[in-house]
């Protein structure tokens, strides 16, 4: 604010706080490009602050009258408003450190706030003092008070003491599969007076809050951890009131420091309630709770770095599921359970290629569940031994030959399978991964021409008839919320079509209708 212009010397008190406050709001908007509600906010603010300093002046004035008798002399409202010159209004926040130490402190005891978790720090020199600044660090809320806030809500202890029964062979929820079931938490709780198990499921999902138009999308993205309490039926644990948040970090900043640190206080918590319980009061009554964390949904490079897996192809056997090999994969292979991981055996393959690595194998070395819930799913006629099956080393490299990074930070938790409990994707590999391209592929032959030397080929079918029938034609009923858009040429010969994972799985549906009433020689 140095090209700040000069006072005139004939303007009032009133009329150069208003030139002033013109000017400090011009100079927001402009030099730090903020939009018209941003200042808004800030002239409402300061409109609060500058009444709630009246207050402050008044209230000072009457202390001075009340010692005063009633009569106050000019000479001590000057030296009031003297005091008051020298000193700012956002005393104690105007920096960055100032404002976060005053948060948190305000916010410390006042229920369940975040906690920054710093990775990595340097030191800067403000006003005369060293500052630690955080260069790398991310945030976590503390996983036991909140779920003990969340135990208090009646309708969900209501959910978690009256489970809907379930019917033998049919499966609506994940609390109903045999892996829940039979698990060796629960079997214990039942034999425990006063105690109930919860049943968890965790979500990992990386966003990116910039404009995907821009040059610098993908540079800020960000990892969500998220956990649901899954004792609470479908229907309403898919609501956002049920999704509790665990932790936010940079993607790239949990990539390089690995997921541990966000989710450490999760893990002990969830390992202490799934051994031997935790004690709570919930609406004055003592419970011990037992844990169990079923599975944790996430994308395939999310899923396979928090298991400890490679996130690419380039591993010989890259499928975090089983161990066929990536050129079988391209190509075709067969089911085969002998196909599957196992845990025992990917436990000592974990141990390989920390050997390899020359890290240590003490924390791989973690006691397999009581039960094998892999015997449940196996016929009569299928022999468990069959499962079992040494890998050959295929690469030199172990960490290349298995697939396998290192340990997965879940290993430790009771009955935690990393093989089984990273479920597939089905919406980026399947409607966004391979309908996608299966359909970019099918409209590419049948609605561009084709160039042969000496003549062209002209499409069997129209795009604009495609787009024709999927907006106009079509009936969807309740999928019309999920229409595919119009698709444009460029789309189709470009590298990936404009539609969302529902609108694909819609235009998957389509696209056979369409290609048989519009070319019926092509139905085939």
């Amino acid at each position: 604010m140095e090209d700040h212009p000069p006072d005139p010397p004939e303007l009032s008190a009133a009329k150069l706080l208003q030139r002033e406050a013109a000017y400090v709001l011009s100079h927001i908007r402009d030099t730090c490009k903020t939009s018209q509600k941003a200042t808004d906010a800030v002239v409402a603010g300061v409109d609060k602050l500058l009444n709630l300093f009246l207050n402050v002046l008044n209230d000072k004035f009457n202390c001075v009258l009340s010692n005063r008798d009633g009569y106050i002399k000019l000479e001590e409202i000057k030296a009031v408003l003297d005091r008051y010159k020298r000193q700012s209004i956002f005393e104690g926040v105007s920096s960055k450190p100032y404002l976060e130490a005053y948060i948190q402190k305000e916010s410390a005891g006042n229920g369940v706030s975040l906690q920054k978790v710093v990775l990595e720090s340097k030191t800067v020199i403000r006003e005369g003092k060293p500052w630690k600044i955080p260069t790398k660090f991310g945030y976590r809320v503390p996983f036991l008070p909140q779920l003990e806030q969340l135990l208090q809500c009646k309708d969900v202890m209501d959910c978690v003491k009256n489970p809907v029964p379930s019917q033998k062979g049919v499966y609506k929820s994940v609390t109903d599969g045999l892996f829940s079931k039979y698990h060796p938490v629960h079997v214990q709780s039942q034999n425990t007076n006063k105690s109930i198990t919860l049943v968890f499921t965790a979500h990992v999902d990386d966003v990116d809050p910039c404009d995907a138009l821009k040059s610098k999308s993908g540079n800020q993205n960000l990892r969500l951890f998220y956990w649901v309490l899954a004792n609470i039926p479908p229907e309403k644990r898919s609501t956002l009131k049920a999704v509790n948040l665990l932790a936010i970090v940079k993607s790239k900043i949990a990539k390089k420091k690995g997921n541990v640190y966000f989710m450490q206080d999760f893990i002990d918590t969830l390992k202490k309630m799934g051994t031997e319980g935790i004690e709570l009061t919930i609406n004055t009554e003592i419970i011990r709770i037992f844990a169990i964390l079923l599975f944790i949904a996430a994308d395939y490079p999310a899923a396979a770095n928090l298991g400890g897996f490679k996130e690419t192809h380039f591993a010989l056997r890259p499928c975090r599921v089983c161990t066929v090999k990536s050129g079988e994969m391209c190509e075709h292979f067969c089911e085969n359970l002998a196909l599957l991981r196992k845990l025992v055996s990917h436990r000592d393959q974990v141990k390989k290629v920390l050997a390899s690595n020359n890290q240590s194998e003490e924390s791989s070395n973690i006691e397999v569940m009581d039960i094998d819930i892999d015997t449940l799913y196996i016929d009569d006629n299928e022999s468990e031994d069959k499962l079992e099956h040494e890998l050959p080393l295929d690469h030199v490299n172990p960490s290349t030959n298995f697939g396998i990074n290192g340990r997965c930070i879940l290993d430790v938790l009771p009955g935690f399978d990393e093989t089984k409990c990273f479920p597939q994707d089905p919406l980026h590999l399947l409607a966004e991964g391979v309908v996608e391209r299966v359909c970019r592929l099918v409209l590419r032959d049948l609605c561009i021409a084709l160039k042969v030397p000496g003549k062209r080929i002209k499409p069997l079918l129209s795009l604009d008839v495609v787009n024709d029938v999927i907006q106009n034609v079509s009936d969807l009923g309740h999928l019309n919320s999920s229409k595919p858009s119009i698709i444009l040429k460029e789309h189709i010969a470009g590298k990936k079509l404009r539609q969302s994972g529902s609108q694909m799985l819609v235009l998957l549906n389509l696209l056979p209708f369409i290609i048989n009433g519009v070319c019926p020689q092509e139905k085939n």
